[in-house]
């Protein structure tokens, strides 16, 4: 309330939770450090070095490949993952992705967000004076990582286009007072994800599982008679109450919209931001006298 000219969209920034383990199972995929058929035992904690991270879910998810350990969210595989990438691995890569940077965006004050490189941590905490176990929390999309709710849309696009991200536009057209045309937005691609087919397909058909499986955590953004893909996020909030994050693109089988939702102090995304992205979803493709689960 104090803010009220606060454009959260492109101004505010926040860590982006369990979306961005698609960032780090992309890392993962292309640099070799995993495969789709590999797998870890999740009993709920993972221990590295002194302290021990826990998943979301105390009892664990038992054994995890990594299709699975997107479609249930699972926080054990991730961690494992991102201490064998490493913290300047997985930012190069979260930079290739397209965030720590503006979208390009026709509307005044974005910002770029803020990706941790080992030199951000050297000169916020002094050479060497910040531990390696920083990867387990940006692994998870925690930590001192921090994005913008348009930048997670336009990375959800750039997976359904199997790599393009195009500049995203508010403007469309400017007519003078009698309706002749005198400019329009220019369609061009501001980067593209820089992964393979394979690593697509793997991202694709577990942000699917997220909404569609049995054990997805995003099923609250069904839609009767439309295939949606997503992924859900609860992104830790030193200021509150977690945000909730909610990124999905639908129709999975036939995309026609991108969709991040960013719910502050709201809690899990499952339950607060998915519901959200399938209304939207649904007015944008017209489907009328349907509640989202």
């Amino acid at each position: 309330e104090s803010h009220p000219l606060l454009n959260r969209a492109i101004q505010a920034t926040y860590p982006p939770g369990s979306p961005f383990k698609l960032v780090t199972a992309a890392a993962g995929l292309e640099t070799g450090q995993t495969r789709r058929s590999d797998s870890v035992v999740c009993t709920g904690a993972y221990k590295y070095g002194i302290r021990t991270f826990r998943c979301w879910k105390s009892e664990g998810h038992g054994t995890s490949n990594l299709l699975k350990s997107i479609v249930e969210s699972c926080d054990v595989f991730f961690y494992q993952l991102g201490a064998r990438l490493g913290v300047a691995e997985l930012m190069a890569w979260t930079q290739r992705s397209g965030f720590g940077r503006k979208t390009g965006i026709d509307v005044a004050g974005e910002v770029g967000g803020n990706v941790p490189t080992p030199s951000w941590y050297d000169r916020h905490y002094g050479k060497r004076k910040w531990s390696r176990g920083v990867v387990l929390n940006l692994a998870i999309g925690q930590g001192e990582l921090l994005v913008t709710p348009l930048q997670a849309a336009c990375f959800t696009a750039g997976i359904v286009n199997g790599g393009p991200v195009y500049t995203p536009h508010l403007l469309k057209r400017i007519e003078t007072y009698s309706g002749r045309v005198i400019g329009t937005a220019r369609r061009t691609v501001a980067y593209e994800l820089p992964y393979g087919r394979l690593t697509f397909d793997l991202l694709r058909d577990g942000m699917e599982g997220v909404v569609e499986a049995q054990r997805g955590t995003g099923q609250q953004a069904r839609i009767p008679g439309i295939r949606v893909a997503g992924k859900t996020g609860t992104a830790q909030n030193p200021h509150g109450e977690d945000h909730a994050w909610f990124v999905s693109y639908a129709p999975a089988d036939d995309p026609k919209i991108a969709v991040a939702v960013l719910v502050e102090h709201a809690g899990g995304g499952g339950a607060n931001a998915a519901p959200i992205a399938g209304e939207v979803m649904m007015a944008y493709l017209g489907i009328e006298h349907v509640t989202p689960r």
